[in-house]
């Protein structure tokens, strides 16, 4: 999908320690960060080279299943904004439920601030592809897109500021297929 887009030049990392990308960010040359993955493993030193990172402006967008990555990094959540449950977990004295995901859902999706260069030019959709439901939203989200099924959260897609970088999270995407007609 990235390779397609005119104008966009990208640089693909598998990590392979979870995390391995933030370690030395000295020569960083990117401008914008996209995540697509669940990771878990982060030490201090490569958040705070993740923060930097955003400190500087570095853009990020966060994909799919990325809501679920650094699950114990609070400060995670504020950057993406929102925080998904791979199990329950005692939020505020009070047991938050395990998030709740399902494969293969056909979900009715559709702009909820138009006018947003993320979404601009873009109407309702269907989709066929894997619910989210259950996550904690974090205050200052711009809502961008909607999903109007019974197993998906509303809010599929906002758009937030962390420090100096503009950040985007777009829940819809768990495969090729989902991604086909981008």
């Amino acid at each position: 999908m990235f390779e397609q887009m005119a104008g966009v030049s990208v640089t693909f990392h598998v990590m392979k320690d979870d995390s391995e990308i933030f370690e030395d960010i000295s020569d960083w040359s990117y401008d914008v960060l996209v995540l697509y993955n669940m990771s878990q493993n982060i030490s201090d030193s490569r958040k705070a080279n993740f923060l930097t990172l955003l400190e500087h402006g570095v853009g990020l967008v966060a994909l799919h299943h990325a809501i679920a990555a650094y699950n114990d990094w609070p400060e995670f959540w504020k950057i993406i904004g929102a925080r998904y449950f791979l199990k329950d977990t005692e939020v505020d004295g009070k047991t938050v439920p395990k998030s709740t995901y399902r494969h293969d859902m056909d979900i009715p999706f559709a702009p909820a601030e138009p006018a947003h260069p993320v979404t601009e030019g873009l109407g309702p959709f269907i989709l066929r592809d894997e619910t989210y439901k259950g996550f904690l939203m974090e205050p200052g989200n711009t809502p961008l897109l909607s999903a109007d099924h019974p197993d998906a959260q509303r809010e599929a897609a906002w758009a937030r500021k962390h420090g100096n970088a503009k950040v985007c999270f777009i829940q819809p995407g768990h495969g090729p297929e989902s991604v086909r007609d981008a």
